[in-house]
C-alpha cells in the first residue's frame, strides 16, 4: 500500500485535504497549544516557522505517511490534522501472517 496520492474528502462537517503553504502559520499557532502538544505527542520545543514551512512542504512528497489539512466546511478555516503512517514491512508482513 502506498499513501503517494493526496485524495481530497469531503464530509457533512468537514474536508480532509493535502497541506499547502498557506496552511502553516495556522498549524504553527495550533502547534503552539500545550495541550495540542500534550495530547498528541508534538516535539515540546517551539518550531520556527522555517521548520513548519519545511516540514508541512514536504508532507505531499511522503508515499509511507497520509497528512491531511482537516477544514472546517461552515468557515473554510483550518482546524487541525490528520496522519495515518504505514507501518513497517517487517510489521505489515507480521500483520498478514497473524502474527502480530
Amino acid at each position: 500500500m502506498s499513501f503517494s496520492v493526496k485524495p481530497v474528502l469531503t464530509g457533512e462537517r468537514t474536508v480532509l485535504r493535502p497541506f499547502t503553504e498557506e496552511d502553516v502559520p495556522v498549524m504553527a499557532r495550533i502547534l503552539s497549544d500545550p495541550e495540542v502538544i500534550r495530547l498528541t505527542g508534538s516535539p515540546t520545543e517551539a518550531l520556527g516557522p522555517d521548520r513548519l514551512r519545511s516540514w508541512y512542504g514536504t508532507r505531499n512528497d511522503q508515499s509511507d505517511r497520509l497528512d491531511l489539512g482537516i477544514v472546517d466546511r461552515a468557515s473554510g478555516e483550518l482546524v487541525g490534522e490528520a496522519v495515518l503512517n504505514m507501518g513497517s514491512p517487517r510489521l505489515e508482513r507480521s500483520r498478514e501472517l497473524g502474527e502480530g
